[in-house]
């Protein structure tokens, strides 16, 4: 035993050795002796003599010990955030760490300007989130740069808008003083126009309410639009799309304006580089990085995301800091979906059962007393189209919305429309209380709408972590939502995909027939030909999509849509345009392929339906038929018929001599179709009898 002259302690040598074996741990050995120090003097306070050699357990030293050394080894990054908050310590013998409820909470706290509280109280918010209670002291004293995550809908924007507006108030009572030129002080790279858009809007909800010489500027670097950064008076804030921002950056007169950026935020960063921004990033990081000043420190970068995988890992490594801090505000086994969204699945026996369904569904939400607020997710443009055109025709002559046409408004929204419609409907959705929103992925990530009731969902997402994104439009802000799948047998290979990668668990799941709904005023709804026969051009590209990434049904995926292309159209023979097939032929059986689509004369310029209407002065090259083309031919129609298969010009004359080119053409085809299908017949997700359970 070794008595420690001024401890009063026994301590024996082999406990002293280990401890000088972990030099790599010296704070903690330290720190042992400062408390054991101050133990000392609450022994002398309470009129005890710590002179006298007092018997310290081992035990009770090795409990202290290695407990203080696991501590220190799970809480570097911690102890580096929490450093910064000792100086609130309302103890000085023992610090807090300040975790704020409320913003009113940070005031004379020296961390937030009373300005900008101000300021952000009177745009009404009171409360912090999970995210903002601990992302915000971070953010606002980092220097290597954090990746965080966060479910959407989670006050993430707020998040890095407070340290952003912050940096541009201290800047701007600088210059003031030094009267320095503007430069911008914060770069946001948004991946989409419409993500852009929301975040201007939540920043000026803030800064309008700072004090007028105080108040930051915000301006727009995005396509498709005039923006209004103007270099030679640039704004402290700046918001941008990745292609936009490279290509402004390349003029000389927007380096000077970026030449001394205190923050640069990626918010959607996965989506981000699911788009392919990647190298677009690359160049505005290195941009940045030369126009920067040498004296200067490095940019504070800071990563958004709600999912994080290998590839924003390694992007953050490389633009952000190999020592980038990391805040995670999802636990390692929650669900990604907010507990604040009720999901629904919905079984459906097909494809016109699910379309029916979800109709029904839909009038429900529209005819109930309570405002519905409807987003309904589509995975095509032309689809979107589709559902927009057949919805506004049904909320118009059908009888089931007979009281209800004139309360409910219906907008939508998608990649090819221009940037006024889709701003224009964005206005209206938010504006409006009772309406719906059909749209594709376009909506899926970053747009904030208050009061958004239900998200509707009629097939998968191509990507899964969307699925994600798309529910997390409702059930934001502590509000409550509602998210419903519709999906029939051959889909239901992505129910076990949602829940295997993403750990998505419905709260409800139930049939279709629960549904109460009648189907006669689906005979009164006449579809226009047109734009029905472009939803389902490009959705039979989506199929194959789907089949390629999931393992689904592609047979029955197909036969069920032929089957609903029918239905919608009034006309049981009618047949899908033989151009959707270029990319599904070798997965469909041939049996499919006579049943749902017309015939393809891939060796002839014209068939006889074209070269008739070329005849009469139609425009031969349209993929889509005329106002008769549905249903003009019937199942025992003859691949042979009409064809020569080498004289173009001939559709009578066919000769001896083609029967044999005709018999190899065929033999050929129907050996690769036979080979398709022995191949198929071993697939467990190609079987027409998957069970729906």
């Amino acid at each position: 035993m070794l008595i420690i002259a001024g401890l009063g302690r026994q301590i024996p040598v082999k406990r002293l050795f280990v401890a000088a074996t972990l030099r790599a741990n010296k704070p903690i050995f330290h720190r042992f002796i400062h408390q054991t120090w101050r133990r000392n003097d609450n022994l002398k306070n309470d009129g005890l003599d710590s002179s006298k050699t007092v018997t310290h357990s081992g035990d009770a030293f090795r409990a202290n010990f290695e407990g203080d050394a696991k501590a220190d080894q799970t809480n570097v990054k911690a102890d580096q955030a929490d450093q910064a908050n000792a100086e609130f310590s309302s103890s000085p013998e023992k610090s807090t760490i300040f975790v704020p409820n409320k913003f009113s909470d940070f005031r004379k706290k020296g961390l937030i300007d009373d300005i900008l509280l101000d300021a952000i109280e009177k745009a009404g918010f009171k409360d912090l989130t999970p995210i903002q209670q601990k992302a915000i002291i971070p953010l606002l004293n980092t220097k290597d740069g954090i990746v965080c995550r966060a479910k959407t809908g989670t006050g993430k924007t707020l998040a890095f808008l407070i340290p952003t507006v912050q940096s541009a108030i201290e800047k701007m009572k600088n210059r003031k003083k030094s009267k320095k030129r503007e430069k911008v002080d914060t770069i946001i790279i948004a991946p989409t126009r419409d993500l852009a858009l929301q975040i201007r809007d939540e920043y000026i909800k803030v800064c309008e309410n700072v004090i007028r010489p105080l108040r930051p500027t915000i301006s727009l670097v995005i396509g498709g639009q005039r923006n209004t950064f103007v270099p030679s008076n640039p704004s402290e804030i700046v918001i941008a799309t990745p292609g936009r921002l490279e290509a402004d950056l390349k003029h000389h007169s927007f380096k000077y304006a970026f030449s001394n950026v205190s923050y640069r935020i990626y918010d959607e960063a996965d989506r981000l580089l699911d788009i392919g921004f990647e190298p677009q990033l690359h160049s505005i990081d290195s941009t940045l990085k030369r126009l920067r000043d040498k004296n200067e420190p490095p940019i504070k970068s800071l990563l958004f995301s709600a999912t994080i995988d290998k590839g924003v890992k390694k992007f953050a490594e490389k633009h952000i800091n190999p020592n980038y801090e990391f805040v995670n505000t999802v636990p390692k086994d929650d669900p990604e979906v907010h507990e604040n969204v009720h999901q629904v699945l919905v079984k459906c026996t097909g494809a016109v059962d699910k379309f029916k369904t979800q109709f029904n569904y839909i009038a429900d939400l529209i005819k109930s007393k309570e405002n519905a607020k409807i987003i309904l997710f589509l995975p095509t443009q032309t689809s979107v189209e589709f559902f927009y055109d057949y919805m506004r025709r049904a909320l118009h002559s059908s009888s089931v919305f007979k009281d209800y046409s004139s309360e409910f408004r219906i907008f939508h929204l998608h990649g090819k429309r221009s940037v006024a419609q889709r701003s224009a409907a964005l206005r209206g959705f938010k504006a409006v209380k009772n309406c719906m929103l059909i749209t594709t992925d376009v909506a899926a990530r970053g747009i904030d709408v208050k009061g958004v009731t239900h998200v509707v969902q009629l097939y998968p997402s191509s990507d899964v972590a969307d699925y994600v994104h798309k529910v997390g439009r409702t059930g934001r802000a502590g509000a409550k939502g509602k998210a419903v799948l519709f999906l029939t047998k051959f889909e239901s290979a992505y129910v076990r995909i949602l829940e295997k990668q993403r750990g998505v668990r419905f709260d409800e799941t139930f049939d279709s027939s629960e549904i109460e709904g009648t189907d006669e005023f689906f005979k009164e709804i006449t579809v226009d030909e047109k734009v029905t026969n472009d939803f389902f051009f490009t959705f039979m590209t989506f199929l194959k999509q789907m089949d390629s990434v999931y393992g689904l049904n592609i047979n029955g995926l197909v036969a069920e849509n032929g089957i609903l292309y029918r239905t919608l159209v009034h006309d049981e023979t009618a047949k899908l345009e033989s151009g959707s097939l270029v990319m599904l032929r070798k997965r469909l059986r041939r049996g499919i392929i006579d049943e749902y689509f017309e015939r393809d004369y891939s060796n002839r310029r014209y068939s006889r339906d074209q070269y008739n209407r070329y005849e009469e002065g139609e425009d031969s090259t349209s993929p889509f038929r005329g106002r008769s083309g549905f249903g003009n031919r019937g199942r025992d129609d003859s691949y042979r018929r009409h064809d020569s298969y080498r004289h173009h010009d001939s559709y009578s004359q066919h000769g001896r001599g083609n029967r044999e080119q005709k018999r190899n053409s065929f033999s050929g085809h129907r050996g690769s179709s036979k080979r398709d299908n022995d191949h198929y017949k071993g697939r467990r997700s190609d079987s027409f009898n998957d069970n729906w359970d």
